[in-house]
């Protein structure tokens, strides 16, 4: 090299050259002897990356997840490769591909990303990405029913669920509205107590899901018009006791009931 000043550009050595300098001993007058320095192999600078990013940056149970690397630079020019590091909840998984899928998280889990460069022979500094959190998706009610369909005063009513999807695999809880006759009563349980409503009296249930973070849509049941109970009697008696050949005997009816407080009378066959 051409160079004469003690220290040597960047720009006239590149990796695996091997440089010595020479030193020359000067009094004012007369040049000394001159003195070689050991040789030193110029060694592989590592590659860098200038950050990572994290899309979408409100990801929910649907979407997936996407590392992007930054401006990535090499000294040497040489060629450089990312390779990329997941992390869910702060604990790295097996995934090293760019995106992740949605099998691997589920609201509200935290998601990050780590991008490392690679220049083929020395690995960079691994870069992170910013933390994201993945957003609950509300869960998803098909329909809803009045159980049974044609109910009675003698019926336990229900507010019945069809099938419900939570994506994020949370367990689904409902909150019941009722209204009968159209007006709004302060019911909130599935069953609908007996007092509630009696023969003749127009139900209708609405079910809002609800996964432990967010209520879905509401979905409302068709109508269902209060029936009327049959009545119900106990086990008849035969009376006298004992009967004898000459008795009139009578079926006398026991314990019966109406639920819609009906007059109960019977009909008799032998």
């Amino acid at each position: 090299s051409s160079t004469t000043s003690m220290t040597l550009p960047h720009a006239q050595f590149k990796k695996g050259d091997s440089v010595t300098c020479d030193i020359t001993p000067n009094d004012g007058t007369t040049d000394g002897v001159v003195v070689r320095s050991s040789t030193v192999v110029i060694s592989n600078s590592a590659p860098s990356i200038a950050s990572a990013s994290i899309s979408p940056a409100t990801p929910t149970k649907t979407d997936t997840i996407v590392c992007s690397p930054g401006i990535t630079a090499d000294v040497d020019g040489d060629t450089v490769t990312v390779s990329y590091a997941w992390r869910v909840n702060g604990t790295p998984n097996a995934v090293t591909t760019a995106s992740l899928g949605s099998a691997y998280f589920n609201a509200p889990d935290t998601v990050q990303c780590g991008i490392t460069p690679y220049d083929g022979t020395t690995y960079g500094t691994e870069v992170l990405s910013s933390t994201v959190t993945v957003k609950n998706t509300p869960p998803v009610l098909s329909s809803v029913y009045i159980s049974p369909t044609t109910p009675t005063k003698a019926d336990t009513v229900s507010c019945t669920p069809g099938s419900v999807f939570d994506a994020d695999g949370h367990t689904v809880s409902y909150t019941a509205a009722w209204t009968v006759n159209s007006s709004t009563i302060g019911v909130t349980t599935q069953t609908l107590p007996m007092s509630a409503f009696k023969r003749g009296d127009v139900l209708q249930c609405t079910l809002t899901p609800n996964d432990g973070y967010d209520n879905g849509t509401s979905v409302t049941s068709s109508v269902a018009t209060v029936g009327n109970a049959a009545p119900e009697t106990g086990t008849p008696t035969l009376s006298p006791s004992p009967i004898y050949t000459d008795s009139t005997v009578t079926c006398l009816p026991t314990g019966s009931t109406d639920a819609d407080g009906d007059t109960v009378t019977h009909t008799f066959s032998w």
